[in-house]
């Protein structure tokens, strides 16, 4: 982590902490996701006294799911993003963890697979995707 602390504590606190709650919260995140944590928080400029304390209150950190599905796709986008580029996680990891994130965004869990599915699919091949072509193959996943 770093050890400047150059941001506003509200910023990113928010962010690291519902993403650790996602991760953390079933008790069943394996390895590469408590590194993707560590990871996501440097690239966050979280400094390792603010990680300490952001995993111990992650808990009782509410997490707001988007109410409207755009919103949902634009977090999700922004997400997957992220995701792709991580190296600590496996394939099999990312698409665990992104269904978790899916069902905390608030998407129907019964499509939550298939828009994970179709969002690592738009990263495959390319990590400079915009969000609009995101959206829209995300949107359209079904034609």
């Amino acid at each position: 982590m770093s050890k400047q602390h150059s941001h506003p504590k509200s910023i990113y606190h928010d962010a690291l902490a519902g993403i650790m709650k996602i991760t953390l919260r079933d008790e069943d995140a394996s390895n590469e996701e408590k590194q993707f944590l560590v990871n996501f928080a440097k690239r966050l400029s979280i400094t390792d006294e603010e990680y300490v304390t952001i995993s111990n209150t992650y808990t009782s950190h509410e997490i707001k799911a988007p109410h409207l599905y755009e919103q949902r796709l634009d977090a999700l986008y922004e997400i997957v993003k992220i995701v792709c580029t991580e190296d600590t996680l496996s394939p099999e990891s990312k698409e665990i963890w992104l269904k978790r994130v899916g069902k905390a965004l608030g998407f129907d869990p019964s499509n939550v697979k298939y828009i994970v599915a179709k969002s690592l699919d738009v990263f495959a091949d390319n990590i400079n995707v915009t969000k609009e072509y995101f959206m829209d193959e995300v949107k359209n996943l079904n034609q």
